[in-house]
């Protein structure tokens, strides 16, 4: 039995049956993922093997979400595909099979380095709190974004960065030059302290390239390649011999991490689609965001795209309803909005951007007795790790593992205590418990219940 492509729209008919290069702008709610897994096994039934194919995505969760899509139409459709050689990676598990037994190292480190520089090198005098919330972080997404290009301290031309640094009303051109040398030996210090442990993220997409010898696929299948960053781009060249690329330039939301749309130029040596037919949403939401996107953009590429863009198995064209509030009222105008729709009996849900706007979405709940659920933190993968982490420290006589928890969110130590206990070179579980005693209650709890 094999899949039946004839119900498919006349969109997806035509890229399945080209062959080559494929580059596809995929709008909204268009079925990209539906679309590269026929695609995979239109080239399976096409005499390409599974281990000559290599699908690769951004995040884990588009991983998973590919990953399950693929075995299913296996066991559904009852598919002769060796399904142990199926390769469905993020970009950095698809690096990591290739770093030979390197240790990846936490990304507390990278904080770590930074605030112990500012502090013991008097960089900046602020307090500790405005260090660790906003500095710190700051510093460490630009040392991420640098080494999304590949770039290393010594890559960095400091007198040409000195060239763009201008005078402003805060600082003087002075203080901004030496600003920028701190920062480079910041980023020198890390660097320093990293090599003896092992490798981050990052250097994992960094080592990978410098292979003498990489694998070489007939078919890379690239997801989300709005998000893919300058290292990651040339990772999918390097690896196949023709490339299927997926992707929407207006959905671009990665560009701290180094994603960047300027990508998409590499892989202009193709045959060029656009999917517009939306299944996700009825016209009169597609017209309103098409309409508003447009006033909004002069890009001519991101017009002609939305052209297409449209439900055709919709015929409810109510327009939908929409509200302008001042930045200050929108929370507790959604909240409002929301208690009124749920009294008339219907369900509500308020979707945010952002993690802190959830929070501060349920607080407002909270302080107008609203009903409701939250997600906050619940789907991403940062809960995951820092429910582990923290567990494992509860659980776990290593002091490695002790030291992680404490900077995990769910930690009753402050972080400012975290960063001061971990600086104890000679620290042992006794000490952290003389810092924190309600630490020693939750060991102590745990090892009740284990008993």
């Amino acid at each position: 039995m094999g899949l039946d492509y004839s119900n498919l729209n006349h969109e997806k008919q035509s890229i399945i049956n080209q062959d080559g290069n494929i580059l596809v702008a995929a709008n909204p709610g268009t079925g990209k993922t539906f679309l590269l897994v026929y695609k995979y096994f239109w080239l399976i039934e096409h005499g390409i093997k599974p281990e000559e194919i290599l699908c690769l995505t951004f995040t884990n969760k588009a991983k998973k979400e590919l990953e399950d899509r693929l075995l299913k139409t296996v066991k559904e459709k009852a598919l002769e595909v060796d399904i142990s050689k199926i390769n469905v990676h993020t970009f950095h598990s698809y690096a990591l099979l290739y770093c030979e037994d390197e240790n990846i190292i936490s990304s507390n480190l990278l904080r770590y380095s930074i605030y112990k520089f500012l502090k013991e090198n008097e960089v900046l005098n602020y307090a500790d709190k405005y260090l660790i919330d906003t500095i710190v972080p700051k510093m460490e997404n630009l040392i991420r974004y640098l080494k999304s290009f590949g770039m290393l301290p010594e890559d960095v031309e400091l007198e040409k960065v000195k060239e763009f640094l201008e005078e402003n009303e805060k600082y003087t051109k002075e203080e901004m030059d030496k600003f920028a040398e701190d920062f480079i030996e910041i980023f020198k210090h890390y660097e320093k302290i990293k090599s003896s442990k092992g490798i981050d993220y990052a250097d994992m997409l960094i080592e990978f390239l410098k292979l003498k010898k990489t694998p070489k696929f007939k078919y890379v299948l690239v997801d989300e390649l709005q998000d893919v960053n300058k290292i990651e781009t040339e990772i999918v060249l390097k690896s196949c011999e023709k490339f299927i690329a997926v992707g929407d330039k207006k959905q671009a939301i990665f560009g701290f991490q180094g994603g960047s749309i300027l990508n998409f130029e590499k892989f202009q040596d193709s045959n060029k689609f656009v999917l517009g037919e939306n299944f996700r949403s009825y016209n009169g939401i597609l017209d309103y965001a098409k309409e508003d996107f447009i006033s909004k953009t002069k890009e001519p590429s991101h017009q002609e795209e939305l052209k297409s863009l449209k439900n055709p198995e919709d015929d409810h064209f109510e327009k939908p309803v929409i509200y302008n509030l001042e930045k200050d009222k929108i929370y507790a105008g959604a909240c409002e909005l929301a208690k009124q729709l749920s009294e008339d009996g219907k369900k509500v849900a308020i979707i945010a951007r952002t993690n802190t706007q959830i929070l501060k979405l349920s607080k407002e709940m909270k302080n107008r007795k609203i009903d409701h659920s939250s997600t906050y933190f619940s789907a991403s993968e940062d809960a995951k790790d820092n429910i582990v982490r923290f567990l494992k420290g509860l659980l776990s006589n290593d002091l490695n593992d002790i030291r992680n928890s404490m900077f995990s969110v769910f930690s009753p130590i402050k972080i400012q205590e975290a960063f001061s206990i971990s600086e104890d070179k000679d620290l042992t579980l006794e000490k952290i418990f003389e810092k924190s005693e309600e630490f020693k209650k939750l060991r102590e709890r745990i090892k009740q219940w284990k008993t």
